[in-house]
């Protein structure tokens, strides 16, 4: 009975971490006036038959790394200069943003939410130079898609 309710707290903290994150997620992408964040669908549509350059941020199939997000923030651990977090005692979210291109991709990286102590900083490096991601999709289209990535880190 105990690890069951062990089980259930645990489970209820996850689910309570993921809805603030994409609550943090809306709120960041607000504060910063994406122009493509549009909370009506139709409108996406209507832009697509006119611009291929548009940014979207609500597509049908989100761009995704071809070997899933854990890969990504181990992606970003290894190519972190940890050196500079010597004297460092933070922990939380870093939020970064960066458009996926239509050939997968990445630029315009930008970072949203810091901790300090140069955590975003080396964030943001090192998803500049991370490889191609496969594009997400639009009715069909492949289009450029602004994706927020969070990347939890702690260091004691």
């Amino acid at each position: 009975m105990k690890k069951t309710l062990m089980l259930f707290a645990a489970m209820v903290a996850l689910v309570a971490n993921m809805s603030a994150q994409g609550y943090y997620y809306r709120e960041l992408m607000r504060q910063f006036g994406f122009p493509e964040l549009r909370e009506n669908r139709k409108s996406n549509e209507s832009i697509l038959q006119k611009d291929d350059s548009t940014i979207f941020s609500e597509v049908d199939v989100d761009p995704r790394s071809p070997w899933g997000i854990d890969s990504v923030w181990s992606w970003i651990s290894y190519h972190m200069d940890w050196s500079l977090f010597s004297d460092c005692n933070v922990t939380g979210y870093v939020f970064v943003a960066f458009i996926v291109e239509t050939d997968g991709t990445i630029t315009d990286v930008v970072k949203l939410w810091d901790i300090g102590c140069h955590v975003g900083d080396e964030v943001v490096k090192a998803v500049s130079i991370m490889p191609k991601w496969i594009p997400g999709k639009l009715n069909g289209k492949v289009v450029r898609v602004r994706y927020v990535l969070p990347y939890f880190f702690a260091i004691y």
